[in-house]
């Protein structure tokens, strides 16, 4: 199955960025139980936030499974917040 996904910046220094990702392209891991990106301001991570000093190095990973997203904050110092 085909992974991609569209996201947009919606505050802060990276406001209105948009993001294109997708498994054939090399983002994020694949398995058969789903597709992870991870998210963070290092340059290995899928989703990077490199100028956004909010961002932890390693922050979140952004998990689809069974066509449901789940994120979950890896022990960040600023914590994840979804509006």
């Amino acid at each position: 199955m085909t992974h991609t996904l569209s996201l947009m910046i919606m505050s802060g220094v990276e406001d209105g960025k948009l993001l294109e990702l997708g498994a054939e392209s090399g983002d994020g891991a694949s398995n058969a139980a789903g597709w992870t990106l991870t998210i963070g301001r290092l340059d290995a991570r899928d989703i990077r936030l490199t100028k956004d000093t909010f961002i932890s190095r390693e922050h979140a990973h952004l998990t689809l499974r069974d066509g449901q997203w789940w994120l979950c904050d890896k022990h960040s110092k600023n914590g994840t917040f979804i509006e």
